[in-house]
């Protein structure tokens, strides 16, 4: 499973600003080879006797990188830094989602690559998140709906075991760090002091699964 370290947008930052330095290099240093191969070849010609003093080309960025640039003075000027992808950590770091969610609703959670640890991970501390500080108290995914209604009984009852539930349809990259998450939600249920308790839905059905269609000839 791949594995990213938290905040890696920042390490996307710090490689433009190397790769914008690398090419002026480039620039001034491929000028001096040929400033030194004119005088030289024309000394073995006889055509001067003349010294060249080769003078510094200023370098200019080029469409590409300019856009890169500016792409890089927004980030470090509008991204938010997180202190870590853990869940069960601190939530200070996170307090400035508060004004960016507002009365939102719905919030999406998206990610960049499939199985990535660290994506997952920052899902269930976001999640910690959304429900703890905002009263959010429905977590929805891509998921088949029938299995997903068992992880809502295991979330909401303790029935079943979510492991069992999951191996049929998050045996890849982020079984563990989803199952994870369920059972946090679990122990957030269990506490009797909260009355607002937080609930699993599923909303595809990647295929007609045999507990599917148990559950339309039942309903039939």
């Amino acid at each position: 499973m791949g594995s990213v370290p938290a905040g890696a947008i920042f390490d996307v930052s710090c490689f433009a600003h190397s790769r914008i330095a690398f090419s002026s290099v480039m620039k001034h240093f491929s000028c001096l080879i040929l400033v030194a191969f004119l005088s030289t070849s024309c000394m073995l010609l006889g055509q001067s006797t003349s010294t060249i003093v080769p003078t510094a080309a200023i370098p200019t960025l080029s469409a590409t990188e300019q856009a890169k640039s500016a792409d890089v003075r927004w980030l470090k000027a509008n991204a938010i830094p997180f202190e870590t992808a853990e869940p069960n950590s601190s939530l200070e770091d996170l307090m400035p989602l508060k004004d960016m969610i507002g009365n939102a609703r719905i919030v999406a959670l998206g990610e960049a690559t499939h199985g990535t640890h660290e994506f997952f991970q920052m899902k269930h501390r976001t999640l910690e998140f959304l429900v703890e500080e905002m009263g959010f108290n429905t977590f929805a995914m891509e998921a088949p709906w029938p299995q997903a209604n068992l992880v809502n009984d295991y979330v909401h009852a303790g029935e079943g075991e979510p492991a069992e539930i999951l191996r049929g349809y998050a045996s890849g990259g982020y079984a563990q760090e989803l199952l994870d998450m369920i059972r946090w939600m679990r122990a957030y249920n269990e506490d009797p002091s909260i009355t607002r308790k937080i609930s699993f839905y599923g909303f595809d059905l990647v295929n007609a699964s045999p507990m599917a269609k148990g559950n339309v000839a039942q309903y039939m």
